[in-house]
């Protein structure tokens, strides 16, 4: 978990600045990607914000780093151990086969997915999938469609992730 928080607070750096009137000195900006990453990937929903994330609405980044972080968090272990172990797996099959001649014909199976992998894959993408859908169909047809403030696919994408 360090390692894909630590990497989401990397990649948040340098993006607090997006909002005009709000700047922040590298300390706070430190301190907000490390704060909203451990946030995310907590599926805490705290903000250091008093509108939350609403001022970032137009700042893309923001949301395709965040996103990802709530996925994994909400994955769980166990998935996220499994996937890392089918992922090794893959790599070290890859490489064997590229360099060793011997193990070219090895019947040797690789790792598959465990049932509750692929269960909590499956009903996370339908849930985050029909989500967005729906959030993209109410908002179509929504009293108040003549605004300018129309969400959009990737604010869909966040509205149904961080629900």
């Amino acid at each position: 978990t360090v390692l894909i928080e630590a990497v989401g607070s990397v990649s948040l750096f340098g993006m607090w600045d997006d909002v005009p009137g709000r700047v922040a000195n590298v300390h706070e900006q430190w301190f907000y990607s490390i704060f909203h990453s451990i946030s995310a990937f907590c599926n805490a929903g705290f903000s250091l914000f008093s509108d939350s994330f609403v001022s970032y609405n137009k700042s893309w980044g923001v949301y395709v780093v965040v996103c990802p972080l709530i996925v994994l968090g909400g994955l769980g272990f166990g998935v996220l151990y499994d996937l890392i172990n089918i992922v090794a797996d893959r790599v070290k099959r890859f490489f064997k086969k590229r360099f060793n001649k011997r193990y070219r014909f090895s019947m040797e199976a690789p790792k598959r997915m465990r049932l509750q992998t692929k269960i909590v894959l499956s009903v996370s993408a339908c849930l985050i999938v029909l989500g967005m859908l729906a959030i993209l169909l109410f908002e179509r047809y929504a009293s108040q469609s003549d605004s300018p403030e129309k969400t959009g696919v990737l604010g869909a994408l966040f509205q149904s992730v961080t629900a």
